[in-house]
């Protein structure tokens, strides 16, 4: 349970240093108890991040034991919205894009005001050109997080399905409202750079 909590402290520091010690530390969790469903979801949770916005490096045997793992916590408690949220999140990385949305789907009926459910079934929808309906899933996640760690996201990747849809000077905006929180990665500036580029200015 310390390794635990302290690896979800460590992970939601979003830094590439954090990011490796939640890993370290998940991982010794799923280890002292292979049936602590909450270690391994947020263990592979973690491990896609790392592969997004830091050095773990992705590959096809990773990508598959962060699915593993999510699984297994189901296993212990499928009727956990949040286990629910985090596999569907790595069968995003995964581009498995329908499974992530019906994941979503069921994270979001065992708990409509889970906010990074919301997000993750708006991902999903923008990769798959669905973007009205993404935008607003992102304004539902957005209404939801005033405390969320997570909220400088939903407006970083609702600028992203902006962008694809072509509204440039909303995913600026949108862009520029994440820049305001502390924690934002630098998808925020790349994001408003590109829609910058594509609006001409």
């Amino acid at each position: 349970w310390e390794y635990y909590q302290l690896g979800v402290a460590h992970f939601f520091k979003f830094t590439k240093v954090d990011n490796l010690k939640a890993q370290e530390l998940l991982h010794k969790a799923r280890d002292l108890d292979p049936r602590f469903g909450d270690a391994h979801a947020w263990w592979a949770y973690a491990v896609v991040l790392g592969t997004v916005y830091w050095d773990t490096e992705p590959s096809q045997p990773l990508l598959d034991e962060a699915l593993a793992a999510t699984m297994r916590a189901l296993e212990t408690d499928d009727k956990n919205a949040v286990f629910y949220a985090l596999k569907a999140r790595i069968q995003l990385a995964r581009r498995d894009y329908d499974s992530a949305i019906e994941g979503n789907k069921i994270a979001v009926d065992l708990n409509p005001s889970f906010a990074a459910a919301h997000c993750g079934l708006a991902d999903s929808l923008t990769y798959l050109g669905r973007y009205d309906e993404a935008i607003e899933r992102f304004e539902r996640a957005i209404a939801l997080s005033t405390n969320a760690p997570q909220r400088w996201a939903f407006y970083t990747y609702g600028a992203l399905a902006l962008i694809f849809k072509g509204d440039f000077e909303k995913a600026i905006e949108w862009a520029d409202r994440a820049a305001e929180i502390p924690n934002r990665q630098y998808w925020t500036l790349a994001h408003k750079s590109v829609a910058l580029a594509l609006a001409g200015r």
